[in-house]
């Protein structure tokens, strides 16, 4: 096959496929993009509807919050009051609030009064009970500690639920019982869910007959337990699907909104009037190159072609080949094969240039290598420094102890012939400073186990039991030193996820440092929620920590006063834990002297 032939055909399935990928990532784009804007509109469109549904409850349980905290209510739960009925739970008191059930239940989660409102046609029967008495709903209501809301199907509607305990006005306990109020969701506030932009909106509830892609919807919903869902029917119309629970979490209603997919259409139209001028273009493109390459390439090309024949059968040869008409590349392809040994020596004394560019490379290199070298040496000379102070440290905290202990034992060998009580002085003398030899020991194992393992066992805890656990191990501590601890909010529960153990090693430091730097009788400490963590602070009136020692609070090792007793670990591994349970340690100066220590961990936020 001849160059001509050759450049036809391949032009030609050129401009043919780079045509037919730019149709192809064209479509596909801009399918996709129209796809996933369609998605985001519907899914937009169903997240207003189930939060305009949901607003529903949110009304009824604001509603109902005036009710079950109010002392009437508190009084007629026991007392069975007829004026409290003929008062406040006529017929048309409740219509004009927008209420169509409203009852009371006893501690027991039995039926005290239910009302039922017809507002649109005729009132469904009332059930005996609306909750059995086992529910989680009731026994909530019972403990006082938060309110209940979702969806019922009462006669044959959709209801809208809260549920709150009895309280006093004051929100105040013991609660006597719970109440429930509800609202029908009628056919109107349905078609209202889907707004102007949908098709159609419809609600099927639960043992209804579906049809068959609101089942299939149904399911997956259920199964991955995800809020909403939304896909395509055919090429002009999509849904979106999404479930209203009951008050017991379970599925009792699915909504479908439908809306067209006018932008798929308009895709599909404009992408086949581009495939037709597509088509047109390449046309005209091969015709217009073909003709080009042949007048500028290919014809010039063949005439280089036959001056080079022409020297190969020649003996000696020519010393240049020449072609006309240009001076393009193709024009200067003999100059270049006759300059070949000159690009030949040009492409030597390059090679030299990159050899001494390569050796002044590799110089600054092994001159950062050396840097970092001198730099990490100079890491390991401070760690040994670190290690040697820290050894220092514990020498000095095991011999004390135990020179006590060998000077009492002495004493006690040369006393044998005096009172008793100088013998128990002695012993107690010798077993307080085994408890605190026991207890360094003890500190220095616990680091090196978190240091080796820095595992972390989290498990739901109440953060403010753990605190009264620590300062009441301390309160003895407290009063050798003539000291009183006084805690505060920890009596209210703190749920947090931890690992108990190492949150008590990091509290036992803040409080042992509290009592062992008090100047003055009293130490206060705290638990209460900032936002979303559970704050744990404790103050005194030490003399505090000195400014130029503030960030090196913290530190591996670092005490204030090397002569003081400690290893200097404390306070490093309380920060270390609090880091393992996305927590923080910090410290603020106390006024007008003192120091605060503050140490926090996130809390389980509890849903209402």
């Amino acid at each position: 096959m001849k160059l001509r032939q050759k450049t036809l055909l391949i032009t030609f399935f050129t401009i043919a496929v780079l045509l037919a990928g730019i149709y192809a990532v064209v479509y596909g784009l801009v399918g996709e993009s129209v796809g996933n804007l369609e998605k985001s509109d519907l899914q937009k469109l169903v997240r207003d509807a189930k939060a305009d549904l949901v607003d529903e409850l949110t009304q009824i349980d604001r509603m109902l919050g005036d009710w079950a905290s109010w002392d009437d209510t508190y009084d007629f739960i026991q007392t069975r009051s007829e004026t409290y009925i003929k008062s406040n739970i006529e017929d048309a008191s409740l219509a004009a609030a927008h209420i169509d059930i409203i009852g009371f239940y006893d501690l027991q989660g039995k039926l005290v009064l239910l009302r039922m409102v017809a507002r649109e046609g005729p009132a469904p029967a009332a059930p005996q009970e609306l909750l059995s008495p086992g529910q989680g709903s009731i026994i909530l209501a019972q403990n006082g500690s938060g309110h209940a809301g979702g969806f019922m199907v009462l006669g044959g509607k959709l209801t809208a639920v809260a549920l709150r305990p009895i309280l006093t006005s004051r929100g105040e306990g013991p609660s006597r019982g719970a109440v429930l109020m509800g609202r029908y969701v009628s056919d109107a506030a349905i078609a209202r869910l889907g707004g102007a932009n949908s098709l159609s909106t419809a609600m099927w509830l639960a043992g209804e007959q579906m049809p068959g892609d609101v089942a299939e919807a149904w399911g997956g919903l259920v199964a991955s337990g995800n809020e909403s869902e939304v896909k395509n029917l055919d090429e002009m119309l999509q849904a979106g699907y999404f479930i209203a629970s009951d008050i017991y979490g379970n599925p009792a209603a699915i909504l479908r909104i439908e809306s067209l997919r006018t932008g798929n259409a308009q895709v599909k139209q404009g992408m086949f009037y581009m495939l037709a001028a597509f088509v047109a273009v390449a046309i005209v493109f091969e015709a217009l190159i073909f003709l080009l390459l042949d007048r500028f390439v290919l014809s010039r090309l063949k005439a280089l072609g036959d001056q080079a024949g022409a020297i190969g059968k020649r003996e000696g040869g020519l010393s240049r080949i020449t072609v006309a008409e240009g001076d393009d590349e193709i024009s200067r392809l003999a100059s270049d094969m006759n300059g070949m040994l000159d690009r030949l020596g040009s492409v030597q004394r390059e090679l030299l240039r990159s050899q001494a560019g390569y050796s002044r490379r590799l110089s600054r290199e092994v001159k950062e290598k050396t840097r970092m070298l001198t730099g990490a040496n100079a890491r390991l000379r401070h760690m040994e420094r670190i290690k040697n102070q820290f050894l220092f440290n514990i020498g000095h905290e095991l011999k004390s102890p135990l020179a006590v202990v060998e000077m009492n034992l002495a004493a006690i060998m040369g006393r044998q012939r005096r009172k008793s009580e100088d013998f128990r002085e002695s012993e107690r003398m010798i077993g307080r400073n085994m408890v605190g030899l026991k207890q360094k020991i003890e500190k220095i194992i616990q680091l090196s186990r978190f240091e080796h393992s820095r595992s972390i066992r989290k498990e739901e805890l109440d953060f403010a039991a753990l605190v009264r656990g620590v300062a009441g191990a301390y309160r003895d501590f407290a009063r050798v030193r003539r000291a009183r601890i006084h805690l505060e909010g920890a009596e209210r529960r703190a749920m947090a996820m931890g690992d108990a153990r190492l949150l008590q090693y990091a509290l036992g430091n803040l409080f042992s440092n509290a009592v062992k730097y008090c100047d003055e009788r009293d130490i206060y400490a705290r638990v209460e929620r900032k936002g979303g963590d559970v704050v744990f602070s404790i103050s005194n009136r030490g003399p505090g920590v000195r400014p130029e020692n503030r960030r090196k609070l913290f530190h591996r090792f670092f005490k204030e006063d090397q002569n003081a007793p400690g290893t200097g670990v404390g306070l490093f591994m309380a920060k270390e834990i609090a880091r393992g349970h996305s927590g923080n340690v910090w410290y603020r100066p106390n006024r007008p002297r003192g120091s605060v220590f503050y140490f926090s961990i996130p809390a389980i936020e509890r849903g209402g």
